[in-house]
């Protein structure tokens, strides 16, 4: 997953981290829509997979080794065929992809969040106060 790299925080330039995050944010937000639209492509391709199948079995049914055309048969002789298990792999593969996608942009929105919490934490401490081996000292107790 290559969106991983891009959610993380540098926070030594928060600024340019803000900057860049409404251009990450539309960057996985357009992938999204986009696996969205091939998700649906594959589901159409599937159903004319299946719909072009029915029509050839319909038509040579001892080609399909279909011995008597029953809706039942034919349907049994679509789910067995290459051709339609292939775009139904397409299909889940798409599928995935568009969840994949959608947890990207779910991951942006919260990495602006995490912006916005650390900006106001630079606001009320300042960024000295904010640095790694001052934090655990105050959390020992130390000053």
């Amino acid at each position: 997953m290559e969106f991983k790299d891009d959610l993380k925080i540098n926070d030594l330039n928060l600024q340019e981290e803000v900057i860049r995050q409404s251009e990450l944010y539309s960057k996985y937000a357009l992938e999204h829509i986009s696996a969205g639209s091939d998700k649906d492509k594959a589901k159409s391709k599937l159903d004319l997979v299946r719909a072009e199948l029915d029509s050839e079995i319909r038509a040579d049914p001892g080609k399909f080794n279909v011995v008597k055309v029953t809706e039942s048969a034919i349907s049994a002789a679509i789910l067995c065929s290459s051709k339609y298990q292939d775009s139904q792999k397409e299909l889940q593969d798409k599928r995935e992809q568009e969840g994949i996608m959608g947890v990207a942009k779910d991951s942006f929105l919260m990495r602006a969040s995490m912006l916005k919490l650390a900006c106001s934490l630079v606001i009320f401490y300042g960024t000295d106060e904010l640095r790694e081996d001052k934090i655990k000292r105050k959390v020992r107790g130390g000053k």
